[in-house]
């Protein structure tokens, strides 16, 4: 199995702090529980949060930020 290297967030760094990068875990609602691991950013000044979504092709692997979407509660 061929692992890609990790992304690089070098440029982020010199945004003096409006970016905050952390890695989030969480199981699947299968039968069988699997544990995801993404990474996720955060703006700091608006709240904006995207995770780090990736997908094999035929081109190899393509890193995407993808927003990050809150429900809203059903109201009953």
């Amino acid at each position: 199995m061929n692992i890609p290297p990790p992304p690089s967030f070098a440029s982020l760094s010199s945004k003096s702090g409006k970016y905050q990068i952390v890695s989030a875990e969480y199981y699947s609602e299968d039968a069988k529980p699997f544990l995801y691991k993404r990474l996720v950013k955060f703006d700091t000044t608006t709240g904006e949060a995207w995770v780090l979504a990736s997908k094999i092709g035929s081109n190899g692997e393509q890193r995407k930020w993808v927003p990050l979407e809150t429900k809203k509660p059903v109201s009953r």
